[in-house]
């Protein structure tokens, strides 16, 4: 059977925010799903809950998961400030919903991949911290398509993206106004931008732990960023025959 890899969803408390104002819908962009499909894997959504039986219910299910980034630029007022609010700031509830998902994920050691605002939140719930806004000017929130590269990463030998994509230096794109300052306990930088910002974490304890700042789902018309999608699925595969022992 293929393996089943669940993908989190964003949802606004603020109903006015919402993509279609006023609905309580439940997003995201198609991209996350068609590389996990591509990769020979089958996505799933998985909606926000909170009971926690049903939590460890939905991850009963699974055999890995992607925890996405944001999907629609943050509200113009929070914009203007000159600190960004933190991620359970911008969304209580959101950020709850993903923190319980990685939490359990992690005590699992299930497959994780977390994207852009996935990658912010897994450094989080594992003790690291985010600088919550790049300095000015920088290259980190390009207004070219967003398959297009906007700079490049120096990947550190010996890890798990060296592993993934077989050479030091990738160039990405690149989307985001935050991003990961001090990395938790038992995680470590496994890629560097050229300005030194954050673009990849990975765990030492567990055995397949991904954060990835840029966003691979969007660049997999080419093989090289499809890899972190196989790898995952590849991974989960390996997760589905120790869960069936």
């Amino acid at each position: 059977m293929l393996p089943i890899i669940g993908i989190t969803v964003a949802f606004e408390t603020i109903l006015e925010n919402s993509p279609v104002p006023g609905a309580d819908l439940y997003y995201t962009n198609r991209e996350y799903a068609r590389a996990v499909e591509l990769a020979g894997a089958v996505p799933v959504m998985l909606p926000a809950v909170k009971d926690e039986t049903v939590l460890r219910g939905l991850l009963d299910r699974l055999d890995a998961l992607v925890v996405t980034g944001g999907v629609r630029p943050l509200p113009k007022d929070m914009l203007a400030e000159p600190v960004l609010p933190g991620l359970k700031e911008q969304n209580p509830a959101r950020y709850a919903s993903d923190y319980r998902l990685i939490a359990e994920a992690l005590r699992r050691d299930m497959p994780l991949l977390g994207i852009c605002r996935g990658h912010q939140m897994i450094n989080e719930v594992t003790g690291g911290n985010l600088c919550l806004r790049l300095p000015e000017p920088h290259p980190h929130c390009q207004t070219s398509p967003p398959a297009a590269p906007a700079h490049a990463v120096e990947i550190e030998p010996d890890t798990l993206v060296h592993r993934i994509v077989g050479q030091r230096h990738l160039p990405v794109n690149s989307l985001h106004l935050q991003a990961v300052e001090k990395v938790g306990p038992g995680m470590i930088v496994a890629a560097r931008a050229e300005d030194g910002v954050v673009e990849a974490i990975e765990s030492k304890n567990h055995s397949f732990v991904l954060g990835l700042q840029f966003h691979p789902e969007k660049m997999t018309d080419e093989s090289i960023y499809l890899n972190f999608f196989k790898a995952l699925a590849n991974q989960a595969k390996a997760y589905r025959s120790n869960a069936l022992r």
